[in-house]
């Protein structure tokens, strides 16, 4: 089946005291996209050997362009606060990284979070 909503940005790993976890606004939005019945496709960065594309391809189509890191994030709460560390950071994302397939997408969301996407 074609996709119908386009998600770009990039997934992150999130660290918690417990582990990684699949974190980023393409990953929660692709997942609220496909209980609402839309076929989600999610243009991202992400280390070659990233457990979380394989997560985030079992709900969405998806296009991984291959970075050295992941983008990975740390939250340390504390009270009323919280400082957050950007551990790594993957590639910049392109018109170009878009497949030609899905250039007829109609809806798109740009989901950045660290300046991932070009002008």
């Amino acid at each position: 089946m074609i996709p119908d909503y386009l998600l770009v940005g990039h997934l992150t790993a999130d660290l918690k005291p417990d582990g990684r976890v699949l974190g980023g606004t393409v990953s929660y939005a692709a997942a609220v996209a496909r209980a609402c019945g839309r076929l989600p496709a999610v243009l991202t960065s992400a280390a070659q050997d990233e457990p979380f594309v394989g997560v985030l391809g079992t709900i969405s189509d998806i296009k991984s362009v291959y970075a050295q890191h992941t983008t990975t994030f740390e939250n340390v709460y504390y009270d009323g606060g919280r400082v957050q560390t950007l551990h790594a950071r993957a590639d910049t994302l392109t018109a170009k990284d878009v497949p030609e397939t899905w250039h007829t997408i109609p809806a798109v969301h740009l989901a950045p979070l660290v300046d991932e996407i070009a002008p």
